[in-house]
């Protein structure tokens, strides 16, 4: 069976081809920048955090159990 691509039919099959290439591609980066300001608040969380635990900036030093 002999499957017939008519100039139109190629042009349509392209510009979808083209349109999915295009939508995995602003998904990749949207989900990349998207990673990248949760891991920027979370670290903006934590030094508010150490601020509030310790005010002067003074960080207290754990000993070690030997």
């Amino acid at each position: 069976m002999k499957i017939f691509c008519t100039p139109k039919t190629l042009a349509t099959r392209d510009t979808l081809t083209k349109a999915r290439k295009l939508a995995k591609k602003l998904a990749r980066d949207t989900l990349a920048s998207t990673q990248r300001l949760e891991s920027d608040a979370k670290e903006e969380d934590e030094e508010e955090r150490r601020k509030k635990e310790d005010p002067k900036g003074k960080r207290k030093k754990r000993s070690s159990k030997k």
